[in-house]
């Protein structure tokens, strides 16, 4: 029970790793972008289109930078999950482990119970024909 809850937490540990990296790169293409938008000369009648280009560019890689942020405080949530999650198991095992000890005994104790029944009907099946056969009582005892 417990490694599909570590290969879970693995997994999605791992995307969410791998989705921060990625938005990590993507900012610093961002800021290298905005940095590369700053050299050029504003001059002209693009400058104000240029400028707000420059601002959102920084702005997004800024966004994406929080984001990356957030997804490595996610992770560790997850781990701290996990963690929990094996405590947790490790907790629940323990206690239970007198109930599933008990619960053992009682079936061996039935499967027990239950082949002395089989024995015993058949030895009453088995006196009734000595019975009807006409048997003396000193061979039924001994069957």
């Amino acid at each position: 029970m417990l490694l599909p809850v570590l290969s879970s937490r693995i997994l999605m540990d791992s995307c969410i790793t791998f989705r921060a990296t990625i938005e990590e790169a993507y900012s610093r293409s961002m800021t290298k972008l905005a940095k590369s938008a700053s050299n050029y000369s504003q001059l002209g009648t693009f400058a104000p289109v240029w400028d707000v280009f420059k601002t959102s560019t920084e702005k997004l890689a800024n966004c994406h930078l929080d984001l990356v942020r957030k997804l490595q405080e996610l992770i560790k949530e997850v781990q701290k999950y996990g963690e929990e999650q094996v405590k947790a198991h490790k907790k629940t095992k323990e206690e239970v482990a007198g109930t599933l000890e008990a619960v053992q005994t009682i079936q061996s104790i039935t499967q027990a119970l239950q082949k002395s029944k089989e024995n015993y009907n058949a030895k009453c099946v088995e006196q009734e024909r000595l019975k009807k056969e006409g048997a003396t009582q000193r061979e039924i005892e001994k069957h």
